[in-house]
């Protein structure tokens, strides 16, 4: 475990050898200069995560502690400093906090993050989500935010890009992609969130069935529940559309 992503680096570059890919001189020095992690802050670091996408505040809570573990056993992890910074984010945006008394503290760890790996795609898109909510209006270059790259294999910054492209009213962007869901098939929270972009496409069929197929690993997720509700209401279900409702009221934090 001491050389865990040190590990995953070369196994990476043994697959680019072994199927003949040439990579760029940035991505072999990357590779090059993969950091050595602490185990026990990349083990905090990886529960984190799992307690962030539970959004509830209990879970935000536990969330914020493993990511403080994880820099107290190292504190110039980068992806740690991000994950603090998704955290207050995520406060804000569920309403549990005024986004002004957070945002300074968003964009303080997540400059931290950059300072540590400017590579970071998650990183990028928090800064992006805290810019917009400070002036009122997305900043991106070209229209495409910054953590996003169609080469990129960050669900995350997928996901949010699709978000912004749905809410644009972009959502045939040739860019687009399946708000990440592709590129990280168990996570519930991304397999949750693309049925919501389903939903907002119309596509309340495939909606209802992307959401069901999260709810029989994560029968308690309430944003699961809510999405359903929409998926029924504007398919015409109202019967199912009212018992999902029901189950959202009880189930949500």
């Amino acid at each position: 475990m001491s050389g865990i992503l040190a590990l995953q680096n070369d196994v990476a570059e043994k697959v680019a050898r072994a199927l003949a890919i040439e990579l760029l001189p940035s991505e072999q020095a990357r590779l090059a200069s993969a950091p050595t992690v602490d185990p026990e802050a990349y083990e905090a670091y990886l529960k984190g995560r799992f307690h962030w996408y539970k959004l509830s505040p209990e879970h935000f809570d536990t969330a914020y502690d493993y990511f403080q573990l994880a820099l107290d056993k190292h504190p110039d992890y980068a992806l740690a400093h991000a994950g603090i910074a998704s955290i207050l984010s995520s406060r804000a945006d569920c309403g549990l906090v005024p986004p002004s008394e957070v945002i300074p503290r968003i964009r303080t760890a997540a400059l931290k993050a950059l300072e540590l790996d400017d590579t970071l795609a998650e990183v990028h898109v928090i800064l992006e989500i805290s810019d917009s909510a400070t002036s009122g209006t997305f900043r991106s270059r070209s229209g495409v935010p910054s953590g996003y790259s169609a080469q990129s294999n960050n669900a995350d910054a997928h996901f949010f890009f699709s978000d912004f492209l749905i809410s644009m009213k972009r959502s045939k962007n040739g860019r687009q992609r399946s708000s990440g869901s592709e590129l990280d098939p168990v996570n519930f929270f991304v397999q949750c969130f693309y049925g919501w972009h389903l939903v907002y496409l119309s596509r309340h069929e495939e909606a209802i069935a992307q959401l069901h197929k999260v709810l029989r690993t994560e029968p308690d997720f309430a944003s699961a529940h809510l999405g359903l509700w929409g998926a029924f209401y504007r398919n015409g279900m109202y019967e199912g559309a009212l018992a999902e409702a029901k189950t959202f009221f009880t189930s949500a934090p």
